[in-house]
């Protein structure tokens, strides 16, 4: 139900999420807030920015895994006709950061197909990934 898109052996990484939404739109907004909310209660330094993918929740979160022991998070999303994209970017995936302009075109070039199933609003969709380039 996720795709994840990892650059610098891990150092900066988005995953890519796709859900039903109605066909008028504006799930983003409410997701957003309740995300925010949901940080913000489990103590990560939270900001709300207006990013390079429009309004952009994100934190630094406790991670004991990663040097320092924490981890920069940030959140986009994109409403489409009866879909959500939504891009969750760690590391070094922050605005201006080494790998944010890449990893931000993987969520810019995302293309959602809802199909004809009438999942209900914030269901998953079924992600197919496409054709691996070809070596030669």
């Amino acid at each position: 139900m996720a795709a994840t898109v990892s650059l610098g052996g891990g150092a900066a990484s988005v995953q890519l999420q796709a859900f039903a939404a109605d066909a008028c739109g504006g799930l983003w907004e409410q997701v957003s807030a309740r995300m925010a909310e949901g940080l913000s209660a489990g103590g990560g330094s939270l900001a709300r920015v207006d990013g390079p993918l429009g309004p952009e929740p994100g934190a630094v979160l406790r991670d004991v895994e990663s040097p320092g022991g924490e981890v920069a998070v940030r959140f986009a999303g994109c409403d489409g006709p009866g879909w959500l994209l939504r891009g969750t970017f760690t590391g070094a995936a922050g605005p201006g950061e080494r790998y944010a302009r890449r990893l931000e075109a993987v969520f810019r070039d995302t293309v959602v197909a809802r199909g004809h199933g009438v999942p209900a609003p914030g269901e998953p969709l079924f992600l197919t990934l496409p054709p691996a380039p070809d070596a030669g």
